[in-house]
This record gives structure tokens, C-alpha cells and sequence, in this order.
């Protein structure tokens, strides 16, 4: 597991093994989840978070897996999203530690990208070409801690997500395939906005989590230490005081805020 580029947290994604894990929501060790920072970042449940998505030479059925995995995450946590159209920002293309210049009222990018594009403005310095990388999650958050609820926290500021659009898999939110590369889309996204919404890769190992640093043959749906983790960074965890105000890109300098992010791993399955 490769170390994370900047900021706390992170890390890769991978898939292979043998043998399938089918996972249902709730299932397995609600103990097993980890957070990007500590204290933990997380988005103002208050806010909506608006997002836009870049399917330029995405997959078929792309547009509709963001869309659904947006809607399980939000389910999930009790954070708002909204879809305020498209665009052709690509994260990353000013380099990793630099927040994106993105739309106005956009706060999360989901876009599919080719490595080392030779354009400039289409490559994300997320996107490394490695043979087994299927993209990249993470999010921009103020260094300062902020109240909210009973704790503090930092507060995210914005969220992004690159996939790698040359690689094969399966789109949907099913098992994926009994050979080659294993997971799905779906499954990839759910992770990716895991670590969008403040989530790492769980201290405690359990393949019945979608965070679970592999991607493994099972349903895409959040295991229970996923759940735990949504809530802990979601709705129930209380709102920002209206003292602090809701952060942008625009209203925090740019170097109070540092990034998090963790590339999505995909190799060929062994045996069988």
C-alpha cells in the first residue's frame, strides 16, 4: 500500500484474493472504520454539497453510477447533495496540494480522466498510470477545528474524485466478475466518496466493508463499520456554529487547507 501523496490518512485500494464476500447492509464488524484526520474532517450537514461530474470518455452507465452512489452515500449519512450540471474541470490538473479551480457553487467534482494525458487542462496529477490504479478520492479541509455538535472537527472545504477512464469493470452496484479485474464501478465510487465525505481505511480489517483497502467480489452496499463511520461525519454528528460560517475555497487561504486522498488499487483476481 503505497504512501498517501499529501496531508493525513489515505492510502490504496487494492483487489485480488480468492474466494467471494457477500456483504449486505450492516454487515460485519461495525468497529471496523477509520477517519482521515484526527480530529476527523467532515463536511456542514447544514450546507448542501454540490456537486458536478465530467464524463468525458467515462464508461456506459457512468452518469448513472455517480448518481446512485451519491444517493447511497447521502442516505447513508444524512448529508445533503445536490447535481448542478456538468463540467469540464479535471481535479488534480493544478496539482495535488492546490485547490481546483471549479465552477461557481460547486463544491465536489467526479470525473473520468486518462493518465498522463498530454493536455494539460484534462490531467490529473491524482491519475499516477500505474497498472493497477482505478482513481482517486479525497477532499481539501482548514487545518483550524471548528465546533459542531459535542467535538471539534475540521471542516471540509472541497471534495474530489478521479477515475482512470481507460480501465475495464463491470458498471453497477452487483458482485462484478468471477475473473479479471474484480470489483465494480459502483463499488469504486462508494469508496472514492467514502474518503470525499472524511472515511479511511479501516484500522480494523473486514472485507465486508466497502472501505476495506481491496475490492473484493461482494455487492456494493455499506457493511457496518461503514455505517458507523457515515453517521459519525454526517448528519447526527451536528451542524458547524453560525458563528464560524460555512467555508469555501474562496473565504479560507490556501494554506489552511491541506488534502486527502487514497488511490483505488484494481488488480487481475487470482485463482479461480
Amino acid at each position: 500500500m503505497p504512501t498517501p501523496s499529501t496531508g493525513a490518512g489515505g492510502g490504496a485500494l487494492q483487489a485480488g484474493g480468492s474466494g467471494a464476500v457477500t456483504a449486505a447492509v450492516g454487515r460485519g464488524n461495525p468497529k471496523s472504520v477509520g477517519y482521515l484526520t484526527t480530529p476527523p474532517s467532515k463536511w456542514d450537514p447544514c450546507t448542501t454539497i454540490r456537486y458536478r461530474v465530467n464524463l468525458t470518455g467515462a464508461p456506459k452507465g457512468a452518469a448513472a453510477d455517480v448518481d446512485t452512489a451519491i444517493a447511497r452515500i447521502a442516505a447513508a449519512s444524512g448529508l445533503r447533495f445536490q447535481k448542478v450540471g456538468t463540467t469540464s474541470v479535471v481535479p488534480g490538473s493544478k496539482g495535488k496540494d492546490v485547490l481546483d479551480d471549479y465552477p461557481s457553487g460547486t463544491d465536489l467534482v467526479v470525473a473520468f480522466a486518462r493518465p498522463n494525458n498530454p493536455a494539460k487542462a484534462r490531467r490529473s496529477a491524482y491519475l499516477t498510470g500505474g497498472a493497477d490504479t482505478v482513481g482517486v478520492g479525497g477532499a481539501f479541509y482548514d487545518l483550524d477545528t471548528a465546533r459542531a455538535g459535542t467535538r471539534s472537527w475540521h471542516r471540509i472545504v472541497q471534495g474530489y474524485v478521479v477515475l482512470d477512464r481507460t480501465k475495464s469493470m463491470p458498471s453497477g452496484f452487483g458482485a462484478g466478475n468471477t475473473t479479471g479485474l474484480i470489483g465494480t464501478w459502483g463499488q469504486v465510487l462508494m469508496h472514492e466518496l467514502g474518503h470525499v465525505v472524511g472515511l479511511d481505511h479501516p484500522k480494523i480489517s473486514d472485507p465486508a466493508q466497502i472501505m476495506y483497502p481491496a475490492t473484493t467480489r461482494k455487492p456494493a452496499v455499506w457493511g457496518a463499520g461503514d455505517l458507523v463511520g457515515l453517521k459519525t461525519v454526517g448528519k447526527p454528528s451536528g451542524c458547524f456554529s453560525s458563528a464560524s460560517g460555512a467555508m469555501t475555497a474562496l473565504t479560507v487561504p490556501t494554506a489552511q487547507k491541506q488534502p486527502n486522498d487514497a488511490a483505488v488499487r484494481v488488480l487481475p483476481r487470482s485463482g479461480h
